[in-house]
């Protein structure tokens, strides 16, 4: 078909056609269109101008997107170019020799057609994964990325968190193959629907696959499905692929230049908008991986239960073995390894009584390996202190909330004080803790606000996010919005926002304690101001709050529900989760 006889179909069919402006609208638009083909219309009628093709082959898809899409750039990567490839773009020849028979035609350049001179072209000749396509591309550059490269369960779990990230909030993550024999979905949002793999399509037959079923894509779907379940925001659609020459022509499309050898489907997600939280059970009714929901049918002793979106995963939810002790401190850590080698030679100078009380649990949001907190504790394993880390198995930005939930969902104690990194916990505050335990543990009472000071002496504002409960409080007020997971900001505010909602929970400033907290003058005798923290020195940079800063705002006026399911990752024990170890030194 030539371009000029396309542009005229073009102007017969989509002179009318709707723009495409939101998430409902495109969707609307591919469930009625349900063919891959119709994904150049997100960039034709749509808001989409950078787009992606990985694993070109011979060109015929890109030229698909260039014709009826025109993006304003179109980006394409391909490790082997074949010949058919550089007869349509020159700029990808690698030198490769021409296969031995032609089935079709050899295409002439896109250039000598008019084809892509309203796109910027690039190419890159290398494998997905190589440093040179990753690292040229910056976070958040791209609107529409398709992967077609390497067709196995490997290749195609190593590609979509990297590509993802190229993606603008908003875009659209999409890959071709998703088809499976009869394999049992996971569970994930949009997961359970997976279209079954059909045979040949005339164009694979003519091309030596053989009048028979498809191969099994069940290593793309499994890649596919296991990533989505590190990602319970994102939600996954597909195509159908029920396109026929005529059914395309009468849109203005070239169905030699959409046909493959099968008609396996495509599946695509949405990138969130920046400000608009992963949605939760509660406020979209789908289930997600969430692996716990805090089960408050008894108000003054909630406890956590299986999330029923995907209740095998709330078999991992184990706590610590509590030996003996009263007092869990929990740290949220990431990549500070100099500070957590601090905190070891600190613990390690207190008296043997007070550490017989305490259990030290480590929360690492997954750090690099050679900076992992299990790497720091390894070099420690003489010391006589119960700690164990575990850590977080996906590298999820700000995901302060999701970490501080998981230290009191495993915490092996009742009482548990929650501090970052940068604060060293004195002997004198420990002590402390262990005394005012009886008004954590009776009541719902939170402490916050505790004192800190830099080593020069100097006194400094109160720590935000130091906190002393019991793991029971700290659910009954709600724990921390996962929704907040992503951006930066709000997660203490919110906090201290759900606990005045709660009735019966009472915030305590540990800075200064006050006497109508308590229930008598004993009681008020007893609760003193609590030692300071020790600040360790850290630089801070500005961060953008806009999003989160939204988000608290609509759950404030109610168009947002609080959250209800927790822990939207997986982790695993990485150290002293069998018990502590046994001090040779001491």
């Amino acid at each position: 078909m030539s371009i000029l006889v396309m542009m005229m179909l073009q102007l017969r069919s989509g002179t009318c056609a709707a723009r495409l402006e939101t998430k409902e609208q495109m969707l609307a638009f591919l469930r009625a269109h349900p063919s891959r083909a119709y994904f150049s219309r997100l960039m034709r009628d749509g808001p989409y101008d950078v787009a992606m093709e990985v694993g070109v082959a011979d060109g015929r898809f890109s030229e698909h997107f260039l014709v009826d899409g025109q993006p304003k750039a179109w980006y394409m990567v391909e490790s082997f170019p074949n010949e058919k490839l550089q007869a349509r773009y020159p700029a990808s020849t690698s030198g490769r020799r021409a296969p031995r028979r032609q089935l079709e035609e050899m295409p002439t350049s896109w250039a000598s057609r008019g084809i892509g001179t309203t796109s910027r072209l690039r190419f890159f000749k290398a494998f997905s994964l190589d440093k040179a396509v990753i690292k040229a591309i910056a976070p958040e550059s791209f609107d529409f990325v398709y992967l077609d490269g390497a067709h196995d369960y490997a290749n195609v779990a190593l590609e979509l968190e990297p590509y993802y990230r190229m993606l603008r909030p908003g875009g659209m993550l999409a890959g071709h193959d998703y088809c499976k024999y009869d394999e049992r979905p996971l569970a994930c949002r949009g997961c359970a629907d997976v279209p079954a793999c059909v045979t040949y399509t005339e164009y694979g037959v003519r091309h030596g696959k053989g009048d028979r079923r498809a191969a099994n894509q069940w290593g793309v779907v499994k890649a596919v499905q296991e990533w989505l379940v590190r990602h319970p925001e994102l939600e996954v659609y597909h195509t159908t692929e029920n396109f026929t020459r005529t059914s395309l022509a009468q849109d203005g499309m070239d169905y030699d230049l959409v046909i493959t050898n099968t008609y396996n489907p495509s599946w695509y997600v949405f990138k969130p908008e920046s400000g608009t939280p992963a949605q939760s059970s509660s406020a979209s009714g789908s289930p997600l991986c969430g692996a716990v929901v805090v089960d408050k049918s008894t108000s003054l002793l909630p406890r956590l239960g299986a999330n029923l979106g995907c209740p095998s995963r709330f078999e991992h939810v184990q706590r610590l073995p509590n030996h003996a002790s009263d007092l869990t401190v929990a740290y949220l850590y990431y990549r500070d390894t100099a500070y957590l080698e601090r905190h070891v030679n600190h613990w390690v100078t207190l008296p043997r009584d007070l550490l017989k009380r305490i259990s030290i649990l480590i929360v690492d949001d997954c750090s690099p390996m050679d900076q992992s907190a299990r790497a720091v504790l390894e070099k420690m394993r003489d010391c006589d202190v119960r700690a164990a880390v575990v850590r977080v198995g996906e590298d999820i930005k700000w995901n302060i909330g999701g970490a501080r939930n998981l230290a009191f969902a495993l915490a092996p104690t009742e009482l548990v004080l929650l501090v970052d990194a940068d604060q060293l916990v004195t002997q004198s505050l420990l002590e402390w803790s262990l005394r005012h335990s009886k008004y954590a543990l009776a009541r719902c009472d939170i402490f916050l606000d505790f004192p800190r000071k830099f080593p020069n002496d100097l006194r400094h504002r109160v720590h935000p996010a130091t906190i002393l409960t019991s793991r029971s409080s700290y659910w009954r007020v709600g724990g921390c919005d996962e929704d907040f997971v992503g951006n930066y900001g709000f997660t203490d505010v919110h906090f201290a926002a759900r606990l005045r909602q709660t009735p019966g929970c009472r915030r305590i400033s540990s800075e200064r304690p006050i006497i109508e907290h308590v229930a008598n003058f004993t009681d008020a005798m007893a609760l003193e101001p609590a030692p300071p923290l020790i600040h360790l020195e850290r630089s801070h940079s500005s961060h953008d709050i806009a999003a989160n800063k939204a988000i608290l705002r609509k759950k404030f006026q109610g168009q947002l529900p609080w959250s209800t399911d927790y822990l939207r990752f997986s982790w695993e024990w990485v150290f002293g989760a069998d018990g502590p170890a046994k001090c040779r030194s001491r």
